[in-house]
């Protein structure tokens, strides 16, 4: 049964992002719509801007952030029976994928703190591996995550904004079984949606260089803490940044209960007129302690056009692209917009 048509597949190409923490181009660098407050969405700076200001009118502010990503992905498949065969046999496979993921989010600037929420949904359309091997799509969501962040502005130019991340375990999914234990399970009890769903967050996570796997991992409950720096010259914007994502899975038979990593980065943009300011953002995110495979480090690059109007709307299109590490072999990119508006 498919649940997605190809209309819904090419729903917009321009998704949302709000910067989820009071620091403009801090978070704007962390689009997932800025990170929980932080994440990967920092194309968001008119947002951040305002975030970095507190006191002005501007104090809450919405997004969406849309992601669509290719590459390849492990997931459980069905085989076509064979003439000796009743109902179709689950086969692990290597298979092509086409993702979206939406990040729904929302920021609130209180005098000196801010509070931010997002919600990750994802459409993911795992493709038939082969010939005989059949893919399907499906919609699952990510954990949503709730942060504070504490803005400190050190000068006019400089603000440094910590922040804490909440991610709750409602990302949805069961791990595929090792290819021996999936051949014992009976080809019609297994849970192959739930397994569709965890290479469909996975997917996600891949999609966006790896930068907010504490949304995509299926069933983590999560502790993000960030810290960002804004530092502003003339018309030159440098925002690096760094955070740990730590998540404990809550599936009573996990292999892997405890996952950290650190993802560290950074954006580079210049304002070239008062409506438009092209950037590019650069992180890597590296695994400490992995114990499900995904070990292997990934560095990121994504060049961005940025169009806005003042503190108040903004809209970003650009390309995630890996070029080292994890992703590289098979290639996962992505091409990402957004457009967040602050009231």
């Amino acid at each position: 049964m498919r649940i997605v048509s190809r209309s819904v597949i090419a729903l917009p190409v321009i998704g949302v992002v709000l910067a989820l923490s009071n620091v403009a181009h801090a978070h704007e660098g962390d689009h997932g719509p800025g990170g929980g407050g932080s994440s990967s969405t920092d194309s968001t700076d008119d947002i951040a801007t305002t975030k970095e200001t507190p006191t002005g009118p501007e104090k809450l502010s919405f997004g969406l952030d849309w992601v669509m990503g290719f590459g390849k992905v492990t997931a459980v498949e069905q085989q076509y029976p064979t003439s000796t065969q009743i109902v179709p046999s689950n086969v692990i496979v290597s298979a092509p994928f086409r993702v979206q993921t939406y990040l729904l989010s929302a920021h609130y600037a209180f005098n000196s703190y801010g509070l931010g929420l997002r919600v990750p949904m994802t459409i993911g359309n795992i493709h038939d591996a082969s010939p005989q091997v059949t893919g399907d799509n499906v919609f699952t969501v990510g954990g949503i995550a709730l942060a504070l962040d504490m803005p400190k502005k050190l000068s006019d130019s400089l603000t440094v904004t910590p922040e804490l991340e909440f991610v709750a375990p409602t990302a949805q999914g069961d791990a595929p079984p090792s290819p021996d234990a999936l051949a014992k399970i009976p080809p019609g009890s297994f849970d192959r949606y739930a397994a569709y769903k965890y290479s469909a967050n996975l997917a996600a996570a891949m999609s966006h260089g790896y930068e907010d796997d504490a949304l995509f991992w299926a069933h983590r409950a999560g502790v993000v803490p960030r810290i960002g720096v804004n530092l502003k010259s003339g018309g030159l914007t440098l925002a690096p940044f760094a955070k740990v994502p730590i998540m404990v899975d809550t599936h009573t038979d996990s292999e892997e209960r405890l996952r950290l990593e650190v993802v560290v980065g950074a954006r580079l943009a210049y304002a070239i007129a008062p409506w438009f300011e092209p950037g590019v953002r650069v992180w890597a995110a590296i695994p400490l302690v992995a114990q499900s495979g995904f070990r292997d480090p990934a560095a990121v690059v994504e060049p961005q056009l940025r169009f806005h109007s003042g503190n108040t709307f903004s809209v970003t299109i650009a390309g995630v692209l890996p070029f080292a590490g994890g992703l590289i072999d098979p290639y996962t990119g992505a091409l990402r917009a957004t457009i967040g508006a602050a009231f």
